[in-house]
C-alpha cells in the first residue's frame, strides 16, 4: 500500500478524533466551566484515546520498533488494569447490593442490577485480557489478541 494512501487513511481517522475533542472540550467550557485540572484530566484522556489511532497507522509488514513495542505493552497493562478493575469493582458492588440487606433501596429490584452488574462486569474483564478489534466477534477479538502476542513478542 502506498505511503500516501496510509497517511490518507490515518488523516481520516484523525479528523473523526479531532473533531470529537473539539465537541468534548468546547462542551466542557462552555457547559462545565472548566478548571485546569478538570482540563488535564480530559487531556490524559484523550491521550489515552489516542491510543488506539497510533496503532491504526502502523504498518503490520515491518519489524516491531523499540517504540511500537513499549506502547503496545503499557497499552495492554493499562486496559488490563483498568478495564479488570472496573470489571471486577462492578461485579462485587453488584453482589453486595444484591446480597446485602438494606443496601438497595426497597423499590429497587435487586436481580436485575445483580444480572446487569455482572453481566457488563464480565464484558469489562474480557475487554480487559483479550482486548477488541476492529472486527466484531470473539472469536475475532481472540485472533487479534494471539496475533499481537506474536508481533510484540508477549508471553503473557
Amino acid at each position: 500500500m502506498p505511503a500516501w494512501v496510509r497517511v490518507g487513511r490515518s488523516l481520516k481517522g484523525w479528523g473523526g478524533y479531532v473533531a470529537f475533542l473539539l465537541l468534548f472540550g468546547v462542551t466542557f467550557l462552555v457547559v462545565a466551566d472548566m478548571r485546569v485540572s478538570t482540563f488535564e484530566v480530559a487531556a490524559g484522556v484523550a491521550m489515552l484515546a489516542a491510543i488506539p489511532f497510533y496503532f491504526g497507522t502502523r504498518d503490520k509488514s515491518r519489524q516491531v520498533s523499540a517504540t511500537e513495542r513499549f506502547f503496545a505493552t503499557a497499552w495492554l497493562w493499562l486496559r488490563r488494569l483498568l478495564c479488570c478493575g472496573m470489571g471486577l469493582a462492578l461485579s462485587l458492588g453488584a453482589l453486595f447490593d444484591a446480597f446485602v440487606p438494606g443496601a438497595m433501596p426497597p423499590a429497587g429490584n435487586r436481580w436485575i442490577i445483580l444480572a446487569g452488574g455482572l453481566v457488563f462486569g464480565a464484558a469489562l474483564i474480557a475487554f480487559g485480557i483479550i482486548g477488541e478489534s476492529s472486527l466484531r466477534g470473539w472469536r475475532a477479538n481472540v485472533e487479534a489478541h494471539r496475533a499481537h502476542r506474536r508481533r510484540y513478542g508477549w508471553w503473557f
